[in-house]
């Protein structure tokens, strides 16, 4: 939650009394976009930066319009997230060819081994997240860019790209923990 308040020319403005006031009506717009709590939320939070940044532009005495503006961002922030998705499902082949070049190192044949049964649990519990989570650790951890570049590239906050990072590393971690005592 931010806490802070933006003046605007002739009044003040509460973003959190804003926020809560909007957040299930805005929510229920991207969930009906998106049918995902998850993308759903970052949607609606995404909307909300985006009206910050644009305060001038909503109407000041007129809830009506201010509603139909922020349903608005909010809708084409859902239909941007849903683009992003589609995209990679299309191509999702990148994480094999990850896994291939991983697989090629020159290391002792134990160590091959070892390393190719664990980044093998890893690469398949990825492959089993959902497409926001996927995108965020394969650009993190296989290719190795920075927060503010995989943000920037995602069209996402920093803020909501480390909670991804943080939901996708304990899903993975949790599937692989589950894999090792089931092969105990």
């Amino acid at each position: 939650m931010i806490f802070f308040t933006i003046q605007n020319k002739d009044y003040e403005f509460d973003p959190n009394e804003f926020y809560e006031k909007h957040e299930r009506l805005l929510l229920k717009v991207a969930y009906d976009i998106l049918e995902d709590r998850y993308l759903a939320e970052d949607a609606v939070n995404q909307a909300f930066c985006i009206v910050l940044e644009n305060m001038h532009l909503i109407p000041k005495n007129n809830p009506y319009k201010t509603r139909a503006y922020i349903v608005e961002i909010c809708r084409n922030e859902a239909h941007d997230i849903r683009k992003g998705r589609t995209y990679l499902n299309n191509n999702s082949d990148f994480i094999d060819e990850i896994e291939d070049v991983y697989n090629k190192d020159n290391m002792d044949p134990l160590e091959i081994i070892i390393n190719n049964q664990l980044l093998s649990s890893i690469v398949r519990n990825v492959k089993k997240l959902k497409d926001i989570y996927q995108q965020a650790l394969v650009m993190k951890y296989f290719v190795g860019l920075p927060n503010k570049v995989i943000a920037k590239n995602l069209k996402i906050s920093e803020q909501t790209l480390r909670k991804r990072l943080e939901r996708g590393r304990k899903t993975v971690v949790s599937k692989a923990l589950s894999e090792t005592e089931e092969s105990k």
